[in-house]
């Protein structure tokens, strides 16, 4: 995780601005190669008005060789393996950030103190792959109690027995282990891990 710590809340933010004045804050970094990503969120002063913008990432490629010429996102052959590290981390910590969850499912009736049995995230959309149209999705499962902790939560992966992807198959199910691994990131993140 790179998520920055004490960094101040947009009511903090704003009550150092003047009137028309801005600021960015920087909520997580990852700094890998020639790239620095940053999540940012802008707090700012519009007359009277306050307003908070929802935070974006932001990746900056200019440390590559070639320097400042790089204006827009640019990965030469020899560092795509660190753009895409930086992405992958930056992207977790956003998900963290921005309390991307996903639907969660509880199951009823736990008694104060006691585990349920089970709960978790619906999972990322399935997908039906290979020849035999074999059903394949992930989510993340965990047990909680109502004094609103959890056990240690855990991706499962629902791919069944022998199947075969295509490889454009493959790799948009690796992006969906992605979303779910960094909703899973969010969840360990923000609960009380028992």
């Amino acid at each position: 995780m790179s998520i920055v710590p004490n960094t101040p809340s947009s009511a903090e933010a704003l009550a150092q601005l003047e009137p028309n004045d801005g600021k960015d804050t920087v909520l997580a970094e990852v700094a890998r190669g020639a790239f620095v990503a940053q999540v940012l969120r802008y707090d700012g002063h519009d007359g009277e008005d306050t307003f908070t913008e929802e935070p974006n990432i932001i990746i900056d490629c200019a440390d590559q060789e070639g320097g400042q010429s790089f204006h827009d996102l640019t990965l030469l052959p020899r560092n795509i393996d660190d753009a895409v590290q930086t992405v992958i981390e930056i992207y977790s910590d956003y998900t963290v950030l921005t309390d991307g969850f996903g639907e969660i499912e509880r199951q009823d009736d736990a008694f104060i103190g006691e585990w349920h049995r089970s709960a978790g995230t619906v999972g990322t959309p399935s997908m039906h792959v290979g020849p035999d149209k074999k059903e394949v999705y992930a989510s993340t499962f965990w047990q909680e109690n109502n004094s609103g902790q959890i056990t240690q939560p855990y991706l499962a992966i629902n791919c069944g027995a022998d199947v075969a992807f295509l490889p454009r198959e493959a790799l948009a199910f690796a992006a969906q282990l992605l979303q779910e691994a960094s909703r899973a990131v969010a969840i360990e993140s923000k609960s009380e891990v028992a």
